[in-house]
């Protein structure tokens, strides 16, 4: 037994080779036994991931293989052209197992026929399990009396050829048997329906596996494994369906209502419990698998999240941007799988085969994709994660779409800086020449002056005033500017919002956030249309102020033309002049003095706005993927515009729901940085707002976390 082996499978169906550790489904693996062996024709279906291979590959096909004089086939292969004559092969190694010889049978026969034959010269029982059929209706047509359709039917048909088939198929692909009504005229005589575990056989497919683990003789010094009841009981509870109910991303909507609610995700109970094996602790000579390290993942509903998010994002930036690109091909909005060839994969892409091929491998690796050859082609490896792949990659074109405005916006204010920079430049040039223009108009001054002084003193004040006019204009394009740079922000989330809708199926909501988004279009348009007049007016107080120059270098040369000595010169008392000394007859012009800078205004402290609710589910999302230095900036950033309240906030994915607590979530995520002070004063200001006391479970983790970082609770 190898060092890193796992009774529980994850997302993968259980093997004939694993059946020792199947559990849970031994009732439902004698009815459908009974069934196959007794009606030429059965029909197996269930919801997605409900685990029919499982029960099909280590239940019924290793019970009847037992059997005497029992053929059995399963075959479930159906993405290339060449699967019939897969299956006539898997028939004819079926039937020589069971008769102890091989049989010589034409193999171009119709694979009826070559039954039909095969039943004659074996008199035994040939039993054909074909599972996952909803992929041979995606695949192939029906193309006429020649296809598998025709011959399927005619194996059901034919009283001569003793063979039973039972078909294993999807719930939502039950409705395209409608093909075969013709063919097959008591097509659904005979319908299993495989419903999900009960609880109670959930806790058998828990310690069932363990107990079978420990009875093993194992040489490879391994300990043994323990599960604490305690866990059991939460998971049993976490991965209700209930609970566990599929994303809107994923077009799966919510789960039926009633005790259908109640049963379990088989698939997510088996990944739920292989992360759990992973993550025993040893304690006392044996492996435990505690309850803690399942509050430590974040639940059950977080494990798939957990796995996809990790293994993406052990991809560069570059990667990524494929994967997106991919998923959009190999999952439907609906949450079905569909595979394709690598080439075309690759076509999709956009990208040499260099660069997506170890896309490719590492997602496979990651068993996230399952290749199947020949011909080589990928599918996703469960459909369990489709809907964690749709929500993934609708956050990934959201973050995409987030940064594209955030860079056009600085684009945009930094245009908008140069604009400023070289007006207030031209604007400090102006009043240079015009303080140079005055005191040197001033030096040659005449006594009859004064009638010029005045009015050269009123252009002066017409310019200050154009000039104070055409920065009031400026900022306020500045403003509208700014505003422009907001909106188109608003604008990228309305429409990211827009496409998530529509892949969700939720067209009045996607209608109605397009009508956002245009309202949005109008206002930005509303914005460039006054920022464009504020510039515009700005250039028109410009061009008036270089006009008023113009009349005061007018003025002054026509002071000039006195020639009269500048100690002859008198300034009225009520000038602006009036109370500055005059400066000696004939005295050489003093340098301009440097212009003193405008005080600085002191910003106005404001209160903190914003959709507190999204930056908190963003802090989530950031801590859920041990991105501390995000996550904390986010948590402090919700909790100045709104203190632990403690009330419930919906979370994306599977219904997942957190409670509103940003300043203790601060303090979990500055522990991680190694920031104990500064998880401390955040713990201390969480019990000040007291929603974290009001929840035992979340006071004794703040507790022991500050225990940890050496503090004690106030």
């Amino acid at each position: 037994m190898a060092a890193d082996f796992c009774p529980y499978v994850g997302l993968r169906p259980f093997t004939a080779a694993e059946r020792a550790y199947f559990f849970g489904r031994e009732r439902d693996q004698r009815v459908i036994a009974a069934n196959l062996f007794a009606s030429p024709l059965s029909v197996l279906y269930g919801p997605s991931a409900v685990g029919k291979s499982s029960v099909l590959q280590a239940g019924v096909v290793p019970q009847l293989a037992t059997e005497p004089r029992t053929a059995i086939v399963y075959f479930a292969t159906w993405q290339d052209d060449s699967y019939i004559h897969r299956l006539r092969a898997e028939c004819a190694k079926a039937v020589a197992a069971a008769h102890g010889a091989p049989l010589d049978i034409d193999d171009a026969l119709p694979i009826d026929e070559w039954l039909a034959q095969a039943a004659e010269k074996f008199r035994g029982t040939l039993l054909l399990v074909l599972d996952q059929f909803e992929e041979y209706l995606l695949y192939h047509s029906e193309d006429g009396d020649s296809s598998f359709d025709a011959e399927l039917a005619r194996i059901v048909n034919r009283r001569d050829v003793p063979a039973n088939i039972m078909l294993g198929i999807r719930e939502d692909g039950l409705a395209k048997l409608d093909r075969f009504r013709k063919r097959i005229p008591n097509l659904l005589g005979n319908l299993l329906r495989l419903r999900r575990l009960s609880p109670e056989a959930a806790r058998e497919a828990i310690t069932g596996p363990v107990e079978a683990y420990n009875r093993q003789g194992r040489t490879d010094g391994a300990l043994p494994m323990q599960i604490e009841p305690a866990l059991i009981d939460a998971v049993v509870d976490q991965v209700r369906a209930a609970h566990m109910q599929h994303s809107v991303t994923g077009g799966t909507g919510t789960t039926k209502a009633g005790d259908e609610g109640e049963l379990i995700e088989t698939a997510l109970l088996q990944m739920v419990m292989t992360r759990l094996w992973r993550d025993a602790t040893v304690v006392d000579g044996a492996r435990v698998m505690r309850r803690a390290s399942l509050d430590a993942l974040g639940g059950a509903r977080n494990v798939v999240k957990l796995h996809l998010y990790e293994r993406m994002n052990e991809l560069p930036p570059e990667g990524r941007a494929i994967a997106a690109n991919l998923f959009q091909e190999l999952v439907t909005p609906s949450g079905a799988k569909i595979a394709h060839t690598t080439d075309d994969l690759v076509a999709f892409a956009k990208q040499p085969a260099t660069t997506v091929v170890p896309v490719l491998e590492h997602l496979a690796r990651a068993r996230l994709l399952r290749r199947v050859d020949p011909p080589e082609r990928y599918e996703i490896f469960h459909d369990a994660l489709a809907s964690a792949i749709l929500d993934w990659r609708a956050e990934y074109l959201q973050e995409i779409a987030r940064q594209t405005a955030l860079h056009e916006a600085e684009v945009q204010r930094k245009q908008f800086a140069q604009r400023r920079n070289r007006r207030i430049a031209a604007a400090v040039a102006i009043l240079l020449v015009v303080a140079v223009s005055a005191f040197a108009a001033y030096a040659y001054r005449e006594a009859d002056r004064q009638r010029l002084i005045a009015a050269q003193s009123q252009a002066r004040a017409d310019k200050a005033e154009q000039l104070q006019q055409a920065a009031a204009h400026a900022s306020e394009a500045s403003e509208r500017d700014k505003e422009v740079a907001e909106l188109a922000l608003q604008r990228g989330q309305l429409e990211v919002d827009s496409m998530k809708a529509r892949l969700a199926g939720q067209l009045d909501k996607a209608a109605q956030l397009v009508a956002q988004a245009k309202s949005v279009d109008d206002r930005i348009a509303t914005a460039r249309t006054a920022s464009a007049a504020s510039s515009k007016q700005a250039q028109v107080n410009l061009a008036a102020a270089q006009t008023t120059q113009a009349k005061i270098d007018t003025i002054n040369a026509q002071i000039e033309q006195k020639g009269i000595p500048l100690n002859k010169a008198v300034v009225p008392a009520d000038t602006p002049a009036a109370n500055a000394a005059a400066p000696p007859a004939l005295a050489p012009a003093p340098a301009p003095a440097t212009p003193t800078p405008a005080p600085t205004e002191t910003p106005t402290k404001t209160t903190p706005q914003g959709d507190y609710k999204a930056i908190y589910r963003q802090a989530i999302n950031a801590r859920d993927r041990k991105r501390w230095s995000d996550a904390a900036q986010l948590f402090q950033s919700a909790a100045s515009i709104r203190p632990d309240t403690g009330e419930t906030i919906s979370m994306p994915g599977f219904g997942d729901e957190q409670r509103y607590l940003p300043f203790y979530n601060l303090g979990v995520a500055l522990q991680n940085m190694k920031d104990c002070a500064g998880a401390i004063k955040a713990w201390d200001q969480a019990e000040q707002a007291g929603a974290v006391m009001k929840s035992s479970r979340d006071a004794d983790a703040m507790k022991k976390a500050r225990a940890q970082c050496g503090g004690a609770s106030r």
